[in-house]
């Protein structure tokens, strides 16, 4: 009897040290994709510019919502991403903390390093609650699989840039796995009804933070509404999980109405909604078969095989969602952030059940799952490794330095003159001015070349000096003359009136350009910075 107990308790400990070894592999996995050279790739987004903007204006105490004054669409978005991300800023006191200097390349740097390396982490939060989903949902094999093909594969460095679609995916993740506890659908110990109440509850509170960080994810409402409410015991608590659900992104229109700007909320919404672009979900899926062919054709073989087995807890991630892209005027890349998971827990089931129909002796297949799951991490870890070693940002830096060097020492040479600053770029080059600005507290005003609120028609005031940022995509606009075109040839008046300060040549520009230049909205082969 003692013998037979031993046996039992040596079977136990190698059940949970297998269990352990699972959860690690990818978890190790991911910290090395999702960690390594944050500031060298990918290229910086204009976009990280203005979520940092945001973030930064919120840490040094201006508020939760940016003003039109600063942006003209300020209310394009939700404000909680900027506040989670200020608040993190702020315990780890950035950005005094890393003592920045003016014109120093390694400042630049390390502003940007401190972010991402917070995306990162956000990244591998992400692996593990994929994993407790898959795991609770489905199996330990397919938990596995889908952590490795999130932690490996091509996709997942879409992860790696300051986006708010990163920062809501934990609070996305958790509302579905507080949901399929609260389920009961596997072992669990919270039996007890005010334990799944609260489970419920939290489910409902993040869900709602989700869809206050990014709006579109009100689609998946009906994903972890089913999760929840398809046992009966469960439906006397719908109100208690939708309340949060409501409350919590209505305080963004709320702040709009007591503040006063509620219009200017409106024109906000209204503008991501109407945007009209050639950009739509088919170019997006151009753009992601271009980074993760692999991963997208198994994810959608995948999706396709568990709706055959009347499986819809991913056909209710994906379908709305990429529903709602399907008639939005703006699709890229960065919005299959949200169906990333799921296209990895599609693949895992796929593989797993594949695997499974082999009608072979166990140890067999157990040596095919070995097999597999190795060839995957070999792939993934490869062409993930190539590509996050690449240094894609030097020249970016070099260019953000000198141009933080030379607005300080314009702003020097006119503060005891009263005359103004101006700094003319175009979009792109705007996501340039936040460490200008809200790091080293220099005072210019930024005109936006690309806005069409702006026509430039206020002559230049006497004591005004301008510093112009000329990009790929301003350069473009200028040279050559255009006739008839009265904005940019009074911008070009600027231009030609002014002399060269210093110029910036990209080799990177024209590598990897789905990467880099075509969706990651670089500078350009050539940047040059003039004074006039």
């Amino acid at each position: 009897m003692s013998s037979e107990s031993s046996l039992l308790h040596i079977a136990a400990n190698l059940a949970v040290r297998k269990s352990t070894l699972l959860f690690i592999i990818p978890l190790a996995l991911s910290c090395i994709t999702h960690l390594w050279n944050p500031v060298g790739f990918p290229a910086f987004h204009v976009d990280e510019g203005h979520y940092m903007r945001r973030a930064m204006q919120v840490l040094n105490g201006h508020g939760p919502q940016e003003p039109t004054s600063a942006y003209t669409f300020a209310y394009d978005h939700p404000y909680f991403g900027q506040v989670f991300l200020a608040t993190i800023l702020k315990m780890i006191g950035y950005p005094d903390s890393l003592s920045p200097k003016v014109g120093d390349m390694h400042t630049i740097e390390m502003l940007y390093l401190v972010p991402r390396v917070i995306m990162g982490l956000i990244a591998v939060v992400d692996t593990v609650l994929i994993y407790k989903i898959a795991e609770r949902r489905y199996n330990q094999n397919v938990a596995f699989i889908s952590a490795i093909l999130f932690a490996v594969m091509p996709m997942s460095w879409m992860t790696r840039g300051i986006f708010f679609r990163v920062y809501l995916l934990p609070f996305f993740l958790s509302s579905i796995l507080f949901g399929i506890y609260a389920d009961g659908t596997k072992t669990f110990d919270y039996t007890k009804r005010h334990n799944r109440t609260f489970l419920v509850l939290l489910s409902g509170i993040f869900l709602g933070l989700a869809i206050f960080t990014k709006a579109p994810v009100f689609f998946m409402i009906p994903l972890v509404g089913v999760i929840i409410f398809r046992k009966k015991d469960l439906k006397g608590l719908r109100m208690l999980w939708f309340l949060p659900i409501i409350l919590i992104p209505l305080i963004w229109p709320s702040y709009a109405i007591l503040t006063g700007h509620f219009d200017e909320w409106v024109n906000g919404v209204l503008y991501q909604l109407e945007r009209v672009t050639d950009k739509t979900l088919y170019y997006s899926i151009t753009l992601v078969s271009k980074i993760d062919p692999i991963l997208l054709i198994l994810g959608t073989i995948g999706l396709i095989y568990t709706v055959i087995k009347r499986d819809y807890f991913l056909l209710l991630w994906i379908i709305p969602y990429l529903s709602f892209l399907y008639i939005l005027g703006w699709v890229t890349h960065f919005h299959w952030i949200i169906i990333l998971p799921a296209l990895c827990i599609a693949t895992a089931i796929l593989l797993e059940d594949s695997l499974n129909r082999i009608r072979s002796k166990k140890k067999v297949t157990q040596i095919s799952r070995f097999v597999m799951v190795t060839a995957f991490v070999v792939f993934g870890l490869v062409t993930t490794m190539n590509l996050i070693a690449a240094d894609l940002n030097s020249t970016y830096l070099e260019l953000y330095a000198f141009t933080v060097q030379e607005l300080q020492a314009q702003f020097e040479s006119i503060s005891n003159n009263n005359e103004k600053l101006t700094v003319i770029g175009s979009h792109r080059i705007k996501a340039l001015m936040w460490i200008p600005q809200y790091v080293f507290d220099i005072d210019f005003f930024f005109r936006d070349g690309d806005n069409p609120n702006d026509n430039f028609t206020l002559p230049a005031e006497k004591n005004e000096k301008f510093v112009l940022i000329v990009d790929q995509s301003l350069r473009s606009k200028l040279i050559p003359y255009q006739e008839g075109d009265e904005k940019y040839n009074r911008i070009g008046k600027i231009f030609h009136d002014s002399h060269t300060k210093g110029t910036f040549i990209d080799e990177q520009s024209d590598t990897h350009d789905f990467m880099n230049l075509e969706e990651n909205h670089g500078l350009g082969l050539f940047v040059e910075v003039r004074i006039h």
